[in-house]
């Protein structure tokens, strides 16, 4: 099975003059569940923007860092390798520009 998780947010910058303009932030993460060994992780991002993937336990202690830096807009993987976890309930969380996206794994024997 494969779950997708997406969000929008509309943003709106006000510039010096007066005026504004708004810009929607659309990002969205997959991930097939439970996960034996490995799994791919998927993210798109609609813009151009820093962003960070982020591992977490089930008590919110974050496990790694899994990408962190500026992507352009599109679709993305990461392949997530679960040798060494313990077997459980994990997050994966993925953050850009200010706009966060987390979802539940699970790893299994």
């Amino acid at each position: 099975t494969t779950c997708v998780d997406s969000l929008c947010q509309t943003l709106t910058d006000v510039c010096g003059m007066g005026v504004s303009s708004s810009e929607v932030i659309d990002i969205s993460l997959s991930v097939s569940n439970p996960i034996f060994s490995s799994a791919d992780i998927h993210y798109s991002v609609s813009t151009s923007g820093k962003m960070e993937l982020v591992l977490f336990d089930l008590v919110g202690n974050k496990i790694s860092i899994l990408e962190n830096g500026t992507k352009s807009a599109g679709m993305y993987s990461y392949s997530l390798n679960t040798d060494g976890f313990s077997k459980g309930i994990y997050f994966i969380q993925l953050g850009f520009e200010g706009s966060t996206i987390t979802k539940k794994i699970i790893i299994s024997d």
